[in-house]
């Protein structure tokens, strides 16, 4: 990626125009060339999406007519590389903007620091894994395997046996989770449940006892664990 493309929506001009130069203020640090769009509702950035595409969006969730929300939904459906950082004055939709698996979630007034923060991970979505953002684990047929950290899903134990879901599919290997824990960093991985190890990375919400991955599966939390692990991850989001 060399050339970044950024949608700015918000039915705040003034905003909207501060919000544009500390994003080019940013990005004219770093050595991509880049694009800045604004748009005043989600509508008008439906209609630009037939035409254009984007590799950042910036939504408002109060925004008139459709909200933020809602256009995060379609994006999706529309542009499944995007990623979204959800920008409002209120905290209350934290919790359900979980299902479309935000970047960030910025509470107004946005400060410089927080939108670094948030281009910062985007930049490292992005990244091509280095050795150091790879984990070298062995299979049950005794094979070294390197694998990109970012590719885990999340793992599962059965007696000696662990199963990685990965990007690529799974992967079985053996030793205990908790040595699999240590090997992998804290700041994205989470044990949810004695049996199982998540990574917040690729959760996009949860339900009564489970984390929801991108990949559509479904990841217990122990019943007793429930309360720490759904604020685990609201402090993940907010970080």
């Amino acid at each position: 990626m060399e050339h970044i493309r950024v949608a700015i929506v918000d039915n705040e001009p003034l905003f909207t125009t501060v919000l544009k130069k500390m994003s080019a203020k940013i990005l004219e640090k770093t050595s991509y060339s880049y694009e800045i769009d604004t748009y005043e509702s989600a509508e008008s950035l439906l209609a630009a999406l037939s035409s254009r595409a984007y590799d950042l969006f910036f939504l408002d969730i109060l925004l008139d007519g459709m909200n933020g929300m809602d256009l995060a939904r379609k994006i999706h459906g529309k542009a499944e590389a995007g990623n979204i950082v959800f920008i409002t004055s209120s905290s209350d939709y934290a919790v359900e903007s979980y299902e479309v698996a935000p970047l960030h979630y910025l509470i107004k007034p946005v400060t410089m620091v927080n939108l670094e923060e948030a281009f910062r991970r985007f930049f490292d979505a992005h990244r091509e894994p280095s050795r150091e953002e790879t984990v070298l684990l062995k299979d049950t047929s005794n094979q070294k395997v390197l694998l990109p950290i970012s590719d885990i899903y999340y793992a599962e134990i059965m007696e000696s046996k662990i199963t990685l879901h990965t990007k690529g599919g799974t992967l079985f290997i053996r030793g205990r989770m908790d040595d699999l824990q240590k090997s992998l960093p804290k700041e994205h991985f989470y044990r949810c449940h004695r049996s199982f190890l998540v990574n917040f990375q690729h959760v996009t919400g949860s339900r009564r006892y489970d984390f929801i991955t991108k990949s559509g599966s479904f990841v217990p939390i122990a019943k007793g664990n429930y309360r720490l692990a759904v604020k685990a991850f609201s402090d993940y989001l907010e970080r």
